[in-house]
């Protein structure tokens, strides 16, 4: 799947998807290195963070993820100052949804 960010936000995607949902980064193809963005792989997924030099963010489309304890996920994205919007589950598991926005930037 691919998502864009601004550029400059390399920095915060790997802040996003590998600190706080704890995907890892992979390299990307030496021919692709000098267009910026951050590549993310696992067992059944590949994203890809692409730099779009005039932004917007989405307001519907996202990633999600299929994870095995939701409420662990969810207080990760919590502690890291994000409120959880599109997270959402039933008891041990469930789906992430990675449309969360910056508690200081959009109140709720």
């Amino acid at each position: 799947m691919h998502v864009s960010c601004p550029p400059g936000g390399e920095t915060d995607a790997r802040a996003f998807y590998g600190s706080v949902l704890g995907l890892a980064e992979v390299d990307k193809p030496p021919a692709l290195t000098g267009r910026g963005g951050v590549w993310f792989r696992g067992e059944s997924y590949e994203l890809h963070v692409g730099i779009e030099e005039e932004f917007l963010a989405a307001t519907k489309a996202h990633p999600a993820f299929d994870v095995q304890d939701i409420d662990r996920v969810a207080e990760r994205v919590r502690k890291a100052g994000h409120h959880r919007a599109g997270v959402r589950g039933a008891q041990t598991s469930g789906l992430v949804c990675a449309r969360v926005r910056r508690a200081r930037a959009t109140p709720d």
